[in-house]
């Protein structure tokens, strides 16, 4: 049996106590129909399902017919295409509760374990060739391909569909472990305790946006990612290389909700602050014109002052002309005196 220390077998023990909270939904399904509901979470149509799931159009139609009445699937129409998505709980199959997560699908995240001790029991090998001069053998062991070299196991679990990046890979985890059990208990297989994956896990998430992308060419960044839509699907998708990154694609749905309520927050300050500046500006405009109003009733005192200094300095011209011709007569002292004053007076008038 598995060496209980195996990173795998310390994610099995922790699934089994979660494995049948989607059980009864599940077993209310026939296997043919879960797999064409596997089809419609990441977006495909009718047709692909036909392809994928090797049943004729009719059956196809009939289970979907079933999973339309039962809830599980809605349907939507785009142009003079049918679009089936998965209701919530359609999504609960998977996920064994109710998400309105966006999905995704590992893809197949194959283990090797080296073989410490061969078969004791018949195993149904199939031949898949000799490359490199070596033989490749291949069975199924509980639903998941198997392949045999020479030295080596390796487990395909198959794609996993799902909601949660660690989940999908920890319910991986449970199948390769499941599958090497199997192996080991009732084969009597000896293999290495511990498995080397054989490539980083990967991603898809069959997005609206990947549809859009692809539109203008596909594109794929060695240990990155890719936007695709390759056979046998050809189906439009975003593919990403390590759970790192799929997790920080799986918050992007949230991050751009944050984003745009900041967005919403800052348009409705941003506008507040309008509101409050043409209040002001409404006030200093008032003001302003308060102010003109003094200003224009200055001016026209101003002028009539002027007016009046006018007049003034032409009675006091008048006066000293009167005085001039006094002194002419009279030549006094006083009046000289009293002359000269009044032209400083003038002066300063003018």
């Amino acid at each position: 049996m598995a060496n209980s220390d195996s990173p795998i077998s310390h994610a099995v023990k922790e699934a089994v106590n979660q494995s049948t909270k989607n059980g009864l939904l599940l077993g209310s399904l026939p296997p043919t129909a879960i797999k064409i509901l596997e089809v419609y979470l990441v977006g495909g149509t009718a047709q692909q399902a036909s392809k994928q799931c090797h049943c004729s159009k009719q059956n196809v139609s009939r289970h979907t017919k079933m999973l339309l009445r039962r809830g599980f699937i809605r349907l939507q129409t785009h142009d003079v295409f049918k679009i089936y998505s998965v209701t919530p709980l359609g999504q609960s199959i998977f996920t064994g509760s109710d998400t309105t997560g966006e999905a995704s699908v590992l893809e197949d995240y194959a283990v090797k374990f080296a073989i410490i001790r061969g078969e004791t029991c018949r195993v149904d090998w199939k031949k898949l060739g000799d490359p490199n001069n070596w033989v490749k053998l291949g069975t199924h062991v509980d639903g998941l391909r198997v392949e045999r070299t020479s030295q080596n196991i390796i487990i395909h679990p198959g794609k996993m569909p799902g909601f949660n990046a660690d989940k999908l890979l920890f319910d991986s985890g449970r199948a390769v472990q499941k599958c090497k059990d199997i192996l080991e208990g009732q084969f009597g297989m000896r293999l290495s305790s511990e498995g080397v994956e054989l490539h980083k896990p990967i991603f898809r998430f069959y997005s609206e946006e990947a549809k859009e992308d692809v539109k203008h060419g596909t594109v794929t960044v060695d240990g990155v990612g890719a936007i695709d839509n390759s056979p046998p699907e050809h189906i439009p998708h975003e593919e990403y290389f390590g759970i790192d990154r799929t997790r920080a694609r799986n918050l992007l749905p949230d991050s751009i909700k944050a984003l745009r309520s900041e967005v919403y927050e800052f348009k409705n300050q941003h506008s507040e602050s309008i509101q409050y500046l043409k209040k002001e500006v409404a006030v200093l405009r008032t003001k302003n014109e308060e102010l003109i109003s003094v200003n224009t009733e200055l001016v026209k005192a101003n002028i009539a002052t002027v007016q009046e200094v006018k007049i003034l300095s032409s009675q006091v011209k008048s006066l000293l002309d009167a005085l001039q011709a006094v002194q002419q007569k009279t030549k006094g002292p006083e009046v000289t005196v009293a002359t000269t004053q009044n032209i400083e007076l003038n002066r300063i008038y003018e």
